[in-house]
């Protein structure tokens, strides 16, 4: 806590892991990601960023966990983009009235 009093911008609390989550070896539910690419994280969307910018879809981050701070972990991102296409077809699908539309 020592860290986060010192510094009142926080950080990302991690939550969960998605069941097909790449970071659940080095990462525990109740790390705090304090940066990434040694850039300051103080929200989501910073990390989604830097996901994105990556040709390799993996970003470098220092956790607090237990009071003390792991640098160098790095983070894979998984590219979901067909997932929500194919999720977002069914959906469609189930739900549509007119079968002429819903091709």
């Amino acid at each position: 806590m020592k860290h986060l009093i010192k510094d009142l911008r926080g950080g990302l609390q991690i939550e969960k892991f998605t069941k097909d989550s790449l970071n659940t070896k080095d990462l525990k539910v109740g790390d705090i990601l304090k940066r990434a690419n040694d850039i300051r994280i103080e929200h989501i969307y910073h990390i989604l960023s830097l996901f994105h910018t990556s040709l390799d879809h993996k970003i470098k981050v220092d956790v607090l966990r237990d009071g003390n701070i792991k640098s160098g972990i790095m983070l894979t991102g998984l590219d979901v983009s067909a997932n929500i296409l194919e999720t977002q077809k069914k959906i469609i699908k189930s739900t549509c009235k007119y079968k002429a539309l819903c091709k």
